[in-house]
C-alpha cells in the first residue's frame, strides 16, 4: 500500500505565486491526517546529501533545475513512500482510494506518430494506443520496482547526456516524461501493479488536474502541443 504523504517541491515557499499556493492548500485541506512535506531547492539538497548521498553526482550533475527536480520526485518517492504531486496539481478529491496500490501514474497524453514516432521507435509499433506517462503527480510504495528501474534509466542517460546547450526535449529524454514512457513499455509486462489513470486532459483519474504551468519550458509551455 501507499503511504499516506504528500510531497511537494519548489525553489522556496517564498517563490509560490498566489495560483501554487491555492492547489497546495487544497492538498492539504482534502489531506488532513496525512503526512505533509514540502522541499524547498535547499532541502531537496539536504536530503540528497545527508539521506542518499550516494545520489549527489546524479542529482548536481544536471545542469536545468527542472532536472534536478525531475529526479528529486523520483528518488524521494522511492526512498520515503507516498505521492509526489507538482505544485500546479489541484486536488479534487480525496487521494485515500489510491493508496491501495502499490503505484499510481499518469496518462497524460496519445502519443500520434507524427509528434513521437521517432523519439519511440523500439516500442511504438507495438502498443495499441500508445500514451505518454506523466511524472507531475504519482504515488509508489517506497522501494517500488518500478522507480528502482526509472532512477537506474536516469543514471543511463546521464552518462551520455550533453549538458552543453540541452534543450527541451533534452530535458523530457533526460528526466522527464519520455524517459518513464520508455521504461513503461520496454518492459510492461513487469509492471502489473503499476496502475494508470486515464483523464481527458492532464490529471489522476478524476482525482485532479495538472495546470501544465511549465514555468521551465522555453517559448511553449504546452509539450505535448509541439509538432
Amino acid at each position: 500500500m501507499i503511504p499516506k504523504r504528500i510531497i511537494c517541491t519548489h525553489k522556496s515557499e517564498f517563490a509560490l505565486s498566489p495560483k501554487l499556493r491555492f492547489c497546495m492548500q487544497k492538498m492539504q485541506e482534502l489531506h488532513p491526517s496525512w503526512e505533509w512535506k514540502f522541499f524547498s531547492d535547499a532541502d531537496c539538497e539536504n536530503f540528497i546529501e545527508t539521506k542518499i548521498p550516494e545520489y549527489q553526482d546524479l542529482y548536481f550533475g544536471y545542469p536545468q533545475p527542472v532536472m534536478r527536480a525531475d529526479c528529486f520526485r523520483l528518488l524521494s518517492v522511492y526512498h520515503l513512500g507516498g505521492f509526489y504531486l507538482d505544485t500546479d496539481f489541484l486536488v479534487d478529491h480525496p487521494l485515500d482510494p489510491l493508496c491501495k496500490h502499490r503505484a499510481v501514474f499518469p496518462w497524460e497524453i496519445e502519443l500520434t506518430p507524427g509528434r513521437f514516432e521517432k523519439r519511440f521507435p523500439n516500442w511504438y509499433r507495438t502498443v495499441e494506443k500508445p500514451l505518454s506517462v506523466g511524472n507531475y503527480a504519482f504515488g509508489a510504495e517506497a522501494g517500488h520496482p518500478f522507480l528502482r528501474a526509472l532512477i537506474d534509466e536516469l543514471i543511463r542517460r546521464t552518462e551520455s547526456f550533453e549538458a552543453e546547450d540541452c534543450s527541451n526535449h533534452d530535458v523530457m529524454f533526460a528526466t522527464g516524461p519520455d524517459m518513464l514512457t520508455t521504461v513503461y513499455y520496454r518492459d510492461q509486462h513487469k509492471w502489473k501493479d503499476v496502475e494508470i489513470l486515464s483523464h481527458p486532459r492532464a490529471g489522476l483519474g478524476h482525482y485532479g488536474l495538472h495546470f501544465v504551468t511549465g514555468s521551465w519550458w522555453q517559448n511553449n509551455r504546452n509539450w505535448g502541443a509541439l509538432p
